[in-house]
């Protein structure tokens, strides 16, 4: 019983990081407004590419 106790939090364990390293935080975008302002350094800005913001 304790050895499928473990093989759940495992699993969940991996799975959660899965998801982490999918989503990696990048913001979906259409055009280069829906980009937040705040996400780059200066002297760069924030540009829509393929649907997501980088910073340029």
């Amino acid at each position: 019983m304790g050895q499928i106790e473990k093989f759940v939090y495992s699993l969940i364990i991996i799975l959660s990081l899965a998801l982490v390293v999918t989503c990696n935080g990048i913001p979906i975008c259409q055009t280069y407004m829906d980009c937040p302002s705040d996400m780059c350094t200066r002297p760069k800005h924030a540009y829509c590419v393929s649907y997501k913001c980088y910073c340029v």
